[in-house]
C-alpha cells in the first residue's frame, strides 16, 4: 500500500441508508486555523473602474473583441490540445507515482500544475506553452510538457467525484452546475475548515456576532431544518434525536424540540411528559406537557433506543400527543446507521455579471454559495466562496429551482462526507437560511414590482398612490416598516391574477391588480401574457363580449393553461419549504448604503460645488489623514477627486468617513447634516459584533428615523422616488433576525465576480455555462488537494490525502498558499510586530540610548534590555498601527484621576521591541495628545 495512504483501515464504503461504522486511523487533532491580519470585516473591492484602453463605445461581441490565442480554456484538460510532435514523450512515460508527492508524480509538476492553475492568475494555452519553452531554453532540467500536465489532470479528476450536474429549466435552457454536497463535503474534510463550523445555533443571548446568533437559528423558527441530534457527552456513540423519548438522570421523560449552545455546552428545547401505566400493565401511556423548558444535554442518561429496549411495544402516546409516535425511533437513525447527521446552513448569492474584462456588456446571471456554518471572517475568504452556476439564458429564478432542487435532495438522502474532526463518516443535510443579492434582484425574488407599483416595497406594505405618498400621511410612512408582506397572501394574489386571466377578463385587469398589490411573478408572467394576447386575438375588436362568449374563451385558456407545465407558474421561491421571501431576502448595506445613499449624495455634492469650492475641497480632502481606513495606496483620495463619477463601493466606503471633514462651510448646512448623520449611520450598520442587540437596535432605529428626516428637509423627493432610503428602516429586524448584516452583505460575492471573468475570457466560448462548471470546479479540487484536505479514493477504497511533501510545502510557503487564497496569515495577530529591517531607526539600543532621559523606564523593563525600532504592529482590534497613526488607548484604572474615563486618545511615536523576549511595549507616554 502506498505509504501517502494515511488510512490504516480497509473500509468499504456504503450509501447512506445503509449501516456503516468506520473507525479509520486518521491524525486525531487537526491543526487549527490562525488568526486573520485584521478583524475588522472589510472585503476590498475593485479600486479603480478606469475602462481598458481596448474598449469601445460600439465593441464587438465578445468572441471577436478576445484574441483567438486566448481561446482554450486553461482549465478544461479536455479541450486541450494532443501534445506537438516536438514534445518529449519520454519523460512522460518515465513518470512513476511518488508516495510523497501524489497525486502529482513529482514535485517539479505539482509547482508547474499550482502555478497554471490559480485563480488570482490565470494563462492561456499559449502563455503555458511559452512558459514552458522559456524554461527548457534556460537550461532548466525535468521542465514538464503540456501533455505530462494533461496526465496530471486526468488523475486529479480521480480525486473525489465530479459535481457538475446538469438541469433542463421550465423554458428549455440547459445549465449546468456544481453539486452545492460536493462544497460541504469538502469542508468537512478539510482539516483547516472543519475546526470553524458551528453545527449547532446558539440561544441568541449575550454578544450577537454570527449567523448562529441571530433568531432565525437560535430561536429555530424552522425546527425542521436544524440538526436533529447530538451526541452523548460521556459516549460519542450515543445519540439523542429531536422528538424523540429521552430518559434524564432523575428519572423524568423529556422530548427535545431542537438543540443549542450555551455557555459552552450543550443544551435542548423542549418538553417534559408526564408516563402512566395502563391497569392491564401492557401498555405505558404518555402525555407531552405544555411548558417549554430548556435543560443541559449532559442531564440525559438514555436514548429513545435504549428505553424502547426496556419497554417493547408498550410506549403510547395519547391521543393531544400522537404526532410523537413516527418519532419512535426517529426515522433518521435507519439511514444514519450509527453516524452522526448535521445540517448545514448555506447564503445563497445571486447577481447578474458581465463576462467580458472591457467595458462590453456580455450579460450572465451567476450563483454562488457560502457555509453559514463557518464565521463572517472565514466566510469573507475567496477560498470558502463556492461558485454553482451560472448561464448567459436561463432566468434567475429558473437557476433558483436547481438550487432549491439540490438542497431538498439533502434531506430525502442526506450526503455520506468524511468529518475530519471525529475521523469517522457523517451525513449532512443543507438548507438556505438567505438570499443576498443587491435590490433589483431581490425585487424578482419576491416577486414584487419594485417603484413601479403603488406599494413598492418587497418587504412590507408601504407606499401607495404617488398622490398620496405627497401627503402628510402618506409621507410619513415612508419613515417607518408598514405591514409585513405575508407569503400566503403573496400566493393567494398570484392566485388571483391567474384566476382573472382564465376568466378571459380583460388585460387593463390584470396591469392594474398587479400595480396595486405589487405583486408580479417574472416566471409567471410570459404565460400570463401569452394567454392575455390569445384572448385578445379571439375577441379581435369588440369591445363588449357576451357572457357566452367568454366562457367559451376561458375554456380555450384553461385547456392552453394546463397543456403547460405547472413550474411555469409561480415563482419556485415562494413554494420552498421553512423559506420566506420577504423575511429571507436581507437588506445588503452595499448597494442599499454605499451604492445607494453615499452615492446619490455625493453627487448631488459634486454638482452643488462649483469649481472653486471643489478645488477647497480637493485640497482638503486628500490632506485628510487615511492610516486607519486600511487602503491599499494612499492616492485613493486623489482618484475620487479626479473621477468623482467613476467610483465603485468601495471608494464610497472612503468617502463616507471622510467626506464630512472636508465638506464643512462649503454646503449647505441641510446638505451637512445629511452627510453627518449618514456617517454615523454606516458606523452602526458596519459593526462586527453587538453586545446589547435590543439596545443597538434602538439605536439604529433612531439614527434611521434622523437621518430620513434630514433627508426630507433637504431632499423630500427623493424618498418618494428611492426606495433604498426607505427599506433602511427595515435594518433593525434584519440584524434580529441574522446578526450584524456584513453577514448577509454581498461584498464578498461583488469580488469574486472578477474571478469569473477571467474564467469567462478564458473558455472556449461555446458552452459558458458548462465550463464556468468545469473550471471552478477543478480550481475548488485543486484547493482542496493542497490545503490537506481528504477525498474518498474508489482506486483504494478508502479516504486518502495528498502526499506529504505536497502538504509541507503548503505548510511552509505563504506564496503558494496566496495562489489559492489559503493563507491564513498564521503569524499576524493582536500584538505581531513587522521589523523595519535595514531601515530601522535604531537597533540593539537600549532604553536611555533609544529614547534618551525624558522617557522613563518602564518597571519590569532591565536596563541592559536592547530594543530594535518596528515598523507595525497589530492591534487589539486588528488593526495596522505605525509611527504617526492615530489610536485610542486602553488605560490602567491607577494613571486615571477618579471619575475619568477608562480610554484615552494619543499619536504612536516608536513601536520597540525587545531584542531579547521579542515581546513589544506600548509606549503610551510616548503618545502625543490630538
Amino acid at each position: 500500500m502506498p505509504t501517502w495512504i494515511k488510512s490504516s483501515v480497509e473500509y468499504q464504503r456504503t450509501s447512506s441508508s445503509l449501516p456503516a461504522r468506520i473507525s479509520v486511523g486518521l491524525p486525531s487533532e487537526p491543526a487549527a486555523l490562525d488568526s486573520l491580519l485584521s478583524a475588522s470585516d472589510e472585503i476590498p473591492l475593485r479600486t479603480s473602474c478606469e475602462p481598458d484602453d481596448d474598449s469601445s463605445e460600439y465593441a464587438l461581441p465578445a468572441h471577436a473583441v478576445e484574441p483567438i490565442d486566448h481561446g482554450f480554456s486553461i482549465f478544461d484538460a479536455d479541450l486541450a490540445p494532443d501534445l506537438p510532435e516536438d514534445e518529449d514523450r519520454s519523460s512522460v512515460h518515465q513518470q512513476q507515482n511518488n508516495p510523497a508527492t501524489e497525486p502529482w508524480p513529482n514535485m517539479i509538476h505539482y509547482f508547474t500544475y499550482m502555478l497554471f492553475h490559480s485563480i488570482r492568475l490565470g494563462f492561456s494555452t499559449f502563455q503555458k506553452e511559452r512558459i514552458l519553452w522559456w524554461a527548457k531554453l534556460c537550461g532548466m532540467k525535468g521542465v514538464p510538457t503540456m501533455y505530462s500536465l494533461d496526465k496530471c489532470e486526468k488523475k486529479l479528476h480521480e480525486c473525489g467525484e465530479s459535481p457538475i450536474r446538469k438541469f433542463t429549466t421550465s423554458s428549455g435552457d440547459i445549465l449546468y452546475m456544481n453539486d452545492l454536497s460536493t462544497a460541504v463535503r469538502q469542508d468537512f474534510s478539510n482539516p483547516s475548515v472543519r475546526p470553524l463550523m458551528e453545527l449547532y445555533p446558539t440561544d441568541g443571548k449575550g454578544a450577537i456576532e454570527e449567523f448562529w446568533d441571530g433568531e432565525k437559528l437560535a430561536k429555530g423558527e424552522h425546527l425542521d431544518q436544524l440538526t436533529p441530534m447530538v451526541a452523548s457527552p460521556n459516549d460519542r456513540t450515543i445519540h439523542y434525536y429531536v422528538n424523540e423519548l429521552c430518559e434524564l438522570e432523575d428519572g423524568d421523560i423529556f422530548i427535545p424540540k431542537m438543540f443549542f449552545r450555551r455557555e459552552g455546552g450543550m443544551w435542548a428545547h423542549g418538553y417534559l411528559t408526564q408516563c402512566a401505566l395502563n391497569p392491564d400493565n401492557t401498555r405505558i401511556g404518555i402525555k407531552v406537557r405544555g411548558d417549554y423548558i430548556s435543560l443541559p444535554v449532559d442531564r440525559f442518561r438514555r436514548n429513545c433506543i435504549q428505553i424502547m429496549e426496556d419497554y417493547p411495544h408498550m410506549l403510547e402516546f395519547d391521543a393531544a400527543s400522537s404526532e410523537y409516535q413516527k418519532f419512535m425511533p426517529h426515522p433518521l437513525r435507519g439511514k444514519a446507521a450509527g453516524r452522526p447527521v448535521y445540517s448545514i446552513p448555506l447564503v445563497i448569492f445571486q447577481d447578474d455579471v458581465s463576462a467580458n474584462r472591457t467595458k462590453q456588456w456580455n450579460k450572465h446571471h451567476v450563483v454562488y454559495s457560502s457555509n453559514a456554518a463557518l464565521p463572517r471572517k472565514e466566510m469573507n475568504r475567496a477560498s470558502n466562496v463556492r461558485f454553482v452556476g451560472s448561464s448567459p439564458h436561463a432566468k434567475p429564478l429558473e437557476m433558483m429551482r436547481c438550487v432549491m432542487q439540490m438542497c431538498e435532495e439533502t434531506f430525502t438522502d442526506p450526503v455520506a462526507v468524511w468529518d475530519v474532526a471525529t475521523n469517522t463518516e457523517v451525513l449532512v443535510r443543507l438548507y438556505c437560511l438567505c438570499i443576498s443579492a443587491d435590490n433589483q434582484m431581490h425585487v424578482e425574488h419576491c416577486s414584487s414590482t419594485g417603484m413601479q407599483s403603488t406599494y413598492f416595497c418587497r418587504i412590507c406594505m408601504s407606499g401607495g398612490p404617488q398622490a398620496f405618498r405627497a401627503t402628510l400621511e402618506g409621507f410619513s410612512q415612508l419613515f417607518k416598516p408598514g405591514e409585513a408582506r405575508d407569503l400566503h397572501n403573496t400566493i393567494k394574489e398570484l392566485e388571483s391574477q391567474w384566476e382573472m386571466v382564465l376568466n378571459a377578463e380583460a388585460t387593463s385587469h390584470l396591469e392594474t391588480s398587479q400595480r396595486k398589490s405589487g405583486v408580479k411573478d417574472p416566471i409567471a408572467q410570459p404565460l400570463l401574457e401569452s394567454l392575455l394576447a390569445r384572448r385578445n386575438s379571439m375577441v379581435e375588436s369588440n369591445t363588449r363580449v357576451p357572457a357566452q362568449v367568454q366562457e367559451q374563451i376561458a375554456g380555450v385558456l384553461k385547456a392552453e393553461f394546463e397543456a403547460h407545465q405547472p413550474t411555469l407558474r409561480m415563482n419556485p421561491l415562494l413554494q420552498m419549504k421553512d423559506f420566506d421571501v420577504h423575511k429571507d431576502t436581507p437588506i445588503e448595506i452595499l448597494h442599499t448604503v454605499l451604492l445607494g445613499a453615499v452615492k446619490y449624495y455625493w453627487r448631488f455634492t459634486v454638482k452643488h460645488l462649483d469649481k472653486e469650492r471643489f478645488r477647497i475641497f480637493k485640497t482638503r480632502f486628500e490632506s485628510l489623514p487615511v492610516t486607519g481606513l486600511n487602503m491599499k495606496t494612499s492616492r485613493v483620495p486623489e482618484y475620487i477627486c479626479r473621477y468623482p463619477g467613476s467610483l465603485v463601493g468601495n471608494h464610497f466606503r472612503f468617502v463616507v468617513q471622510l467626506a464630512p471633514f472636508a465638506l464643512r462651510g462649503l454646503v449647505p448646512s441641510d446638505l451637512f447634516r445629511v452627510w453627518l448623520l449618514l456617517g454615523r449611520l454606516t458606523v452602526m450598520l458596519w459593526y462586527t459584533k453587538i453586545p446589547d442587540i435590543d439596545k443597538y437596535c434602538e439605536e439604529l432605529t433612531v439614527l434611521i428615523d434622523d437621518f430620513l428626516h434630514a433627508v426630507s428637509v433637504f431632499d423630500p423627493l427623493t424618498i418618494t422616488t428611492k426606495a433604498k432610503l426607505h427599506i433602511l428602516t427595515h435594518a433593525p429586524y434584519f440584524v434580529r433576525r441574522f446578526g450584524p448584516l456584513l453577514g448577509p452583505d454581498s461584498e464578498r460575492y461583488e469580488s469574486y465576480n472578477s474571478n469569473f471573468r477571467l474564467l469567462s475570457v478564458l473558455s472556449t466560448r461555446l458552452a459558458p455555462s458548462h465550463d464556468a462548471a468545469l473550471a471552478f470546479a477543478r480550481i475548488d479540487r485543486l484547493a482542496h488537494i493542497v490545503s490537506g484536505g481528504w477525498w474518498y479514493s474508489t482506486k483504494h477504497g478508502r479516504y486518502v490525502q495528498a502526499g506529504p511533501s505536497i502538504l509541507k510545502h503548503m505548510q511552509q510557503d505563504h506564496k503558494s498558499r496566496a495562489l489559492f487564497s489559503l493563507d491564513h496569515n498564521s503569524d499576524v495577530h493582536p500584538g505581531y510586530i513587522c521589523p523595519e529591517g535595514r531601515r530601522a531607526l535604531f537597533s540593539g539600543k537600549t532604553w536611555e540610548e533609544a529614547l534618551g532621559p525624558s522617557v522613563s523606564r518602564p518597571d519590569g523593563v532591565d536596563e541592559c534590555s536592547r530594543f530594535d525600532s518596528a515598523k507595525q504592529m497589530i492591534s487589539e482590534s486588528g488593526d495596522i498601527v505605525e509611527a504617526g497613526s492615530d489610536v485610542i488607548l486602553r488605560c490602567h484604572s491607577s494613571e486615571n484621576e477618579p471619575g475619568s474615563p477608562n480610554f484615552a486618545i494619543g499619536r504612536v511615536v516608536y513601536i520597540l521591541v525587545s531584542t531579547n523576549s521579542k515581546h513589544y511595549h506600548n509606549l503610551q507616554s510616548l503618545f502625543v495628545a490630538l
